[in-house]
């Protein structure tokens, strides 16, 4: 057997070769009737003469039996083989058709699971669709509305420049019945007053470009003022807390050695007490633009450098 291929070009040569395998089909051998006398053609004119064969009798009859028999066997043979070869071809078409038909009814599934089925993909794609065209249908109403302005302002732009045309007409009939000098005359004017507002709009311009650099600039150093400040106040604010440590030091310190050294302890004691209240004393502070507290005596420490802020607008 062999193997059916999909092809159509397959498929025909398989047909053309059956056809062939039919056309060689071998054909019964004719027997002579005469056995025991036989005619040959003579060369001259002379009539035929009978030649009478050694054989006769029973067994040349037996032979031209047998004879007759093997060649009906042979003939039943090549029936049944040509019967059995269309059988074989008719097969394989068969094979052939049932594969196609299974193909096809493979396509026709996988087309049916699109429109059945919980994975079918059919709704999901009318789902899609029915969305593009509510995008649509919203995209058309949308471009309905923006004509329908565009028609409104177009018949209003119309009515505006029948409106210019009328004054335009009227105009025209006014100038033509003034004099020509009056007419330079005013033209002129209205040329330099154009120039001069030209000229003024530029001085304007510039002077609105300078206040802006301007105010940048204030910003600008306004913003770095700030952040010095800052930066001092946490400065002030890290001294005070080493002051505060220090005092806690020395508060242990005189618990410590008060027991074994009151004599020596009167004077430190005295110093320290000095200092304390020179340190314990309320530090003014001064309030930027911006609310925050500065010490007045980080100024005073600093004269030299005056970081006190001005007043700022």
């Amino acid at each position: 057997m062999e193997s059916p291929v999909f092809g159509n070009k397959k498929i025909n040569s398989t047909q053309n070769q059956q056809r062939k395998k039919k056309k060689k089909v071998l054909k019964p051998i004719r027997l002579h009737t005469l056995s025991a006398t036989r005619r040959r053609k003579c060369t001259s004119n002379t009539s035929y003469h009978t030649t009478y064969t050694s054989h006769t009798g029973t067994k040349s009859n037996r032979s031209n039996v047998n004879s007759l028999l093997i060649n009906d066997n042979i003939l039943r043979i090549k029936k049944l083989e040509n019967k059995l070869a269309e059988a074989h071809t008719k097969a394989r078409e068969l094979i052939v058709e049932n594969r196609l038909l299974k193909t096809f009814g493979k396509r026709h599934e996988n087309a049916l699971s699109m429109y059945e089925g919980k994975q079918a993909k059919l709704p999901q794609v009318i789902k899609s669709y029915e969305d593009e065209i509510r995008t649509l249908k919203n995209q058309i109403r949308h471009i309905k509305i923006s004509f329908k302005e565009m028609e409104n302002s177009y018949k209003s732009q119309n009515i505006e420049l029948i409106s210019l045309e009328k004054q335009y007409k009227h105009l025209l009939g006014l100038s033509q019945n003034k004099q020509l000098s009056k007419k330079e005359k005013l033209s002129d004017q209205l040329d330099e007053a154009q120039s001069t507002i030209k000229k003024q709009d530029d001085k304007i311009l510039n002077i609105m470009k300078n206040l802006e650099l301007q105010n940048k600039s204030h910003r600008y150093h306004i913003n770095v003022e700030h952040i010095k400040l800052k930066e001092l106040q946490h400065e002030v604010k890290r001294l005070e807390d080493e002051n505060q440590n220090l005092r806690s030091n020395l508060d242990k310190l005189k618990n410590k050695n008060h027991s074994s050294r009151q004599s020596f302890t009167k004077g430190t004691t005295e110093d320290s007490i000095s200092i304390v209240s020179r340190v314990s004393k309320p530090i003014p502070t001064t309030r930027d633009g911006q609310g925050d507290e500065i010490d007045e005596s980080f100024y005073k420490t600093n004269g030299s450098i005056s970081l006190k802020p001005e007043s700022i607008q």
